[in-house]
Order: structure tokens, then C-alpha cells, then sequence
């Protein structure tokens, strides 16, 4: 795992703690390298026009959440009407294809998973979640865990990171700290007001305006 500072540095590579996340290291910097064979820029099914010379903005939404009228799924809906608008969106379910709990042992730099080959595939990454018990669901602690698998080939390049958290019974921050930090180690650039939760109160509306500004925040951050 690659530890990141949290202060800002001078040079090409930026660690920026900015209100509830993290901006990662410039993705030119690897930590990692020779350990992949992967042509990461070949999309799996469910995205079109994959010439990378080409290609628009993938934006891969993960639902956390097994309800399908619930304050998570709002978000999902939300954000994908929006990224519509900027690029191509593909929405799974963690429930409809629960991924494996880690023993601890990750393969080395292998893709062996659905979630591992479209998060690959994609440019930016939106995650909307409900809290249980003051943090993310253990689905959503496993499909981390999952493409932490994965993380030399995600060092190859940046992808934008989004999080929208539902938390009528709180712990939106428990939230912040499980999933910014061990992404931010992927190389997941988390964007301007890219954290966003929602406590089921008025007062919380504002998530609403930034979600529908996030997918174009993610554009401009990977530069398409």
C-alpha cells in the first residue's frame, strides 16, 4: 500500500487534503512497475467506442444500497441523468453480484473479477452508499477490498472519484475515512465537493446541486 501525505508538496505529484478528501499523487508518478500485461484502455461489454484516441468519458456508478426506492438509489439516479449529459454510464449493484470477502491474500496484479475489469475500464468512479452502524455496508468494504487486487495497473493512470452517502442515522464521516483513503492509494482523484452525504433533512439539500455538477467536476479532472 502506498502511504500519501496529506500536506501539499511542491513538483508534479499534489496530495491535497481538500474538506472531506483526499486529491491524489499526479498519476505519472508510479510506485509500481513491469507487473502488468493488461491493455487497461480495452472496455468490457456495456461501453461503447473504446479507441482510446476517442473515447469519451466511462463513468462506472456502484450502488451499495439493496433497496431500490431509497435515499441511496435517488443518488444513483441523480448522478447517472447527469453523466449522461457528459459521457457514457454503466450502473451496478453490489447486490445483484456480491463480491468475495478478502482473506488478506490479494493476487498479484491479476484481473480476475467483473468489478476489477470495470473499474479498469472506466475514467471516472461513483460511489453512493447508505451507512450502517456509523459506516459503509460490508459489501462495499469487499468490493474495496477487491480491486485492491488490482492496484499497480490502477496506478497507470488517474481515474475521479465521487461519493454520495446516505446517512439519515449518521456516520457520513465514518464513511469519508473508509473509502477516500484506501482509494486515494489506488489513484482515484477525488473532485471538488466530490464527497456529498445526506442526512434526510432539509438542510442537506444542497447535495442535490453538487451531485448534478459532479460528473462534469470528473471530466475536467481527468481532462477529456
Amino acid at each position: 500500500m502506498r502511504l500519501a501525505s496529506v500536506a501539499a508538496v511542491t513538483g508534479r505529484g499534489v496530495c491535497v487534503m481538500c474538506k472531506f478528501g483526499i486529491v491524489s499523487h499526479d498519476s505519472t508518478r508510479r510506485w509500481r512497475s513491469g507487473q502488468t500485461h493488461l491493455a487497461v484502455n480495452q472496455a468490457p461489454s456495456g461501453y461503447a467506442g473504446s479507441n482510446p484516441a476517442r473515447r469519451t468519458m466511462k463513468y462506472l456508478v456502484i450502488n451499495a444500497s439493496p433497496h431500490e426506492n431509497g435515499g441511496t438509489s435517488k443518488f444513483v439516479h441523480a448522478f447517472t441523468e447527469a453523466a449522461k449529459k457528459v459521457g457514457e454510464v454503466k450502473v451496478l449493484n453490489l447486490h445483484d453480484s456480491p463480491p468475495a470477502y478478502s482473506r488478506g491474500d490479494n493476487a498479484p496484479s491479476m484481473i480476475e473479477t467483473m468489478y476489477q475489469r470495470e473499474v479498469l475500464a472506466c475514467d471516472a468512479l461513483f460511489i453512493a452508499t447508505p451507512t450502517y452502524w456509523f459506516n459503509t455496508p460490508s459489501i462495499l468494504k469487499a468490493f474495496v477490498e477487491e480491486i485492491d487486487g488490482i492496484e499497480s495497473m490502477l496506478w497507470q493512470r488517474a481515474r475521479a472519484l465521487g461519493i454520495a452517502v446516505y446517512a439519515p442515522q449518521g456516520g457520513e464521516l465514518g464513511v469519508a475515512s473508509a473509502l477516500t483513503f484506501p482509494l486515494n492509494h489506488m489513484n482515484f482523484v477525488l473532485v471538488d465537493v466530490g464527497y456529498i452525504f445526506h442526512r434526510g433533512i432539509p438542510i442537506d439539500d444542497w447535495a442535490w446541486e453538487d451531485l448534478a455538477l459532479m460528473p462534469e467536476r470528473m471530466r475536467r479532472v481527468i481532462g477529456r
